[in-house]
């Protein structure tokens, strides 16, 4: 057993929200997931081409999270294809495995993929009062069924406190897990992270910036310091650990990452490049010459609050509150630079102070 952020890679990664929406409600699931939730799909091409831009660029492995992947139809091809150009985990909660589905996941048995399965307890009552009805049930079946086939399998186990988890019932789930052909080091032990809807549950360990390891995560929503940044809670999604919206070209948010990262006190390691370059130094041609993608969430620009500004936007919140053209910009983190000094010399010398 070994503990564990996400997939437990390093940080040379790069993780999409495949989407949002889920079979499952998990009472600490940070995305608010469900059923009816909104789908917030990354289209498969767009992961496909920022996939190949994470192996040019020297990331090292690729990780896809939802909501449940594998609720969607094109998932088994998309995660082989992804297998082809780097490493890859992707997370699941194990109950859509059926025998379809299971036949077009064998191409994985000959790829460098694992699927990563969420297992929290050993009894199958207290396990599915957290998941969901029949969880359990549908996980040990699930497990040998890809085992048999060849396919990479890991185990996931989120607890409230694992530093506090009962001996006898670690024990127990590792029993379990062996028993399956799973080793130990490959049973991931996590934290819940208090956000989301283990926020609203009043669940788990809080986590900022400075506890977690920067892994560059790519949304609809535009990209995250982390797995656990794109939270939604109440129906909103989070934006203190949001990057960018920009997230093509690659190369964007992952130096706005770096810059970031920079922040970080001593002991994070935030490089991600695979070869001998500094991996603070911007990769690539300069954004002039490139096209850039931007997202913009939505044409009614909600004004953020201090407590929801992003990672790069917060030092304009650092003496109260930031003025309105600061609170709208802030939704796009990356214009503020730019946008803010050009606003400035439109009204005029002095007209804006450092703040507004």
């Amino acid at each position: 057993m070994v503990s564990g952020r996400g997939g437990g890679h390093d940080h040379a990664i790069v993780w999409f929200y495949s989407n949002y929406h889920c079979n499952l409600q998990c009472t600490y699931f940070l995305t608010e997931s469900g059923p009816t939730v909104p789908r917030r799909e990354l289209d498969g091409a767009a992961i496909l081409a920022r996939a190949a831009e994470a192996k040019r660029l020297g990331f090292t492995s690729l990780g896809v999270t939802g909501g449940e992947p594998f609720i969607r139809e094109d998932m088994p091809e998309l995660i082989a294809r992804l297998g082809r150009e780097l490493p890859t985990v992707v997370l699941s909660n194990g109950t859509l495995f059926n025998p379809r589905r299971l036949a077009e996941l064998e191409p994985l048995a000959d790829l460098p993929v694992q699927i990563q399965i969420s297992l929290d307890r050993p009894d199958p009552v207290e396990n599915d009062e957290m998941r969901g009805p029949e969880n359990f049930r549908k996980v040990m079946e699930a497990i040998p069924e890809l085992v048999g086939r060849g396919i990479g399998v890991r185990i996931a186990t989120t607890l409230e406190d694992p530093d506090a988890v009962d001996p006898e019932e670690q024990e127990r789930l590792c029993a379990l897990h062996r028993s399956m052909g799973i080793p130990d080091d490959d049973h991931v032990v996590r934290p819940i992270i208090n956000r989301g809807r283990a926020a609203s549950n009043e669940m788990g360990l809080l986590a900022g910036f400075e506890q977690l390891e920067p892994e560059l995560t790519l949304t609809a929503d535009g990209a995250f310091y982390s797995p656990f940044g794109p939270t939604v809670r109440g129906g909103r999604l989070d934006t203190d650990l949001l990057v960018s919206r920009t997230t093509s070209p690659l190369e964007h948010p992952a130096n706005a990452l770096l810059r970031i990262a920079d922040q970080l006190p001593d002991g994070h390691d935030a490089s991600w490049a695979s070869d001998e370059r500094d991996p603070r130094r911007p990769v690539g041609r300069p954004a002039k010459e490139r096209d850039v993608t931007v997202t913009v969430p939505s044409p009614l620009v909600e004004l953020l609050a201090r407590d929801q500004a992003p990672l790069l936007a917060r030092r304009f919140y650092s003496d109260g509150p930031a003025s309105p053209i600061t609170a709208s910009l802030a939704q796009v983190p990356e214009l503020i630079d730019v946008a803010l000094p050009f606003i400035g010399a439109a009204l005029g010398p002095g007209a804006l102070d450092a703040r507004s």
